[in-house]
């Protein structure tokens, strides 16, 4: 029992995905059209043989703002029985994944394991690593049980470990997750604190819904239609584009004066905008630039936009002894109020969900109101863009805000999903 052990796959990360590649890791929320769930745990689909059959469970995680901080999408419980492919000791990657594909066809030779018709086998045919094809189709475990968290933002489950400054409920004491490593092990001799936490996890009925089962791929092209954000940022790889959406938000409003003051006043909380109004792009100010300045003979608006990026700080930084520190958001207040004379002035800050900035350290930064793009998808889905010769543009705009709408980074989870669908779509034809 001292090898009992639970495994923490970190999915939807790494090198291996960055380009065109389908993660192994996308069948893990996917039922198999016997509604089986199997299980590939990364980061090449084997494990330490020291475990062979020990494994309990393994706790399907994605990071959050924190590599310190997991949210748990999925618990599979597994037992001496689950355990398909193994690995022996000391062999090379290639002798490694020969190895384990032989006893992965072996096993889909006796078992039907199919994803919306295509066999596991084909799915994952077109993966390169290192400039070569990889027809590798690693299946780790067959799950005797998948949980399941509730949907609802606040039932969301998450997993500490022992250095986080955000804690959860369930937070490990003798671990800490890696930084590069897509799995960790916690067994019972060297971590018993740690695997008796993930027991109460696992047992803790409060946190999983029964009735939620893993989606099978039947209707693959319903799926693809229904269900993607797939805009054509993703063609031009600049879905994290500060520069971008703000772009694209100050040429919509712009170019629609209905559409301009209705965004005024409900997202702005300005309702007295004037038909002559100026809005510009990266305008000048104390030596810094406002992504978006909006003016009219009442008011003087700035905002900045903040996807990925953090508030730039000058290089002499004050927090040390107390002070406040100088900032671009500094620079942009200053510059207001010596040039904006009598007009009221707002200021604000765009936000994706999951990007969290502590603000209060930054000189001037209660003069500033968080706007998230949660409110912005919900603004520009409720308005109509009226030039309709642009409107398959607008479409795609409000698709590439939802991406960052969420309250965790979603893209890789979206791009695998997407990939695979249509890898579905490709086998069938």
């Amino acid at each position: 029992m001292d090898n009992d052990c639970y495994i923490i796959n970190r999915m939807y990360a790494g090198d291996y995905i960055g380009g065109t590649n389908i993660g192994h890791e996308i069948i893990n929320l996917f039922s198999d059209d016997h509604g089986d769930n199997y299980i590939y745990v990364n980061s090449d689909g084997i494990i330490d043989p020291k475990f062979n059959d020990k494994v309990k469970g393994v706790i399907l995680v994605r990071k959050t703002n924190s590599i310190h901080r997991l949210e748990v999408l999925g618990i599979a419980k597994v037992d001496e029985n689950s355990q398909i492919a193994y690995k022996s000791k000391k062999i090379s990657r290639p002798e490694r994944i020969a190895e384990q594909d032989a006893i992965v066809d072996a096993y889909l030779a006796e078992h039907d394991v199919t994803y919306g018709g295509v066999s596991q086998s084909e799915l994952f045919a077109k993966n390169k690593f290192r400039g070569d094809y990889e027809n590798n189709h690693t299946i780790t475990f067959k799950a005797k049980e998948l949980l399941l968290p509730f949907r609802e933002e606040e039932k969301k489950v998450y997993l500490s470990d022992s250095e986080s400054e955000d804690p959860s409920e369930y937070q490990l004491e003798e671990i800490v997750f890696p930084k590069r490593s897509l799995r960790r092990y916690i067994n019972r001799s060297e971590f018993p604190k740690d695997f008796d936490k993930i027991t109460q996890l696992i047992n803790d009925e409060s946190l999983w819904d029964k009735s939620r089962k893993t989606e099978k791929l039947k209707n693959v092209g319903k799926i693809l239609k229904d269900g993607d954000n797939f805009n054509y940022l993703d063609i031009i790889c600049k879905q994290d584009d500060e520069n971008v959406f703000s772009n694209s938000i100050a040429y919509f409003i712009t170019n629609d004066k209905k559409l301009l003051k209705d965004f005024c006043r409900e997202v702005l909380g300005i309702d007295n905008i004037s038909d002559e109004v100026t809005i510009e792009r990266e305008k000048s100010a104390k030596g810094s630039r406002i992504d978006i300045y909006i003016e009219d003979e009442n008011n003087a608006v700035v905002i900045e936009n903040k996807i990925k990026s953090e508030v730039n700080g000058t290089q002499e930084r004050h927090d040390f002894t107390g002070e406040l520190i100088k900032s671009q958001l500094e620079d942009y207040y200053n510059y207001v109020e010596d040039h904006a004379g009598s007009r009221k002035k707002k200021y604000f800050i765009l936000m994706p969900n999951y990007h969290h900035i502590d603000l209060q350290k930054y000189k001037h930064s209660e003069k500033y109101t968080k706007i998230e793009y949660s409110d912005l998808v919900k603004f520009f889905d409720s308005h109509k863009y009226q030039n309709d010769a642009e409107s398959s543009y607008y479409e795609d705009f409000k698709k590439a805000l939802r991406r960052h709408s969420e309250d965790y980074y979603d893209d890789q989870y979206a791009v695998m999903k997407r990939r695979f669908i249509r890898r579905i779509l490709e086998c069938k034809k």
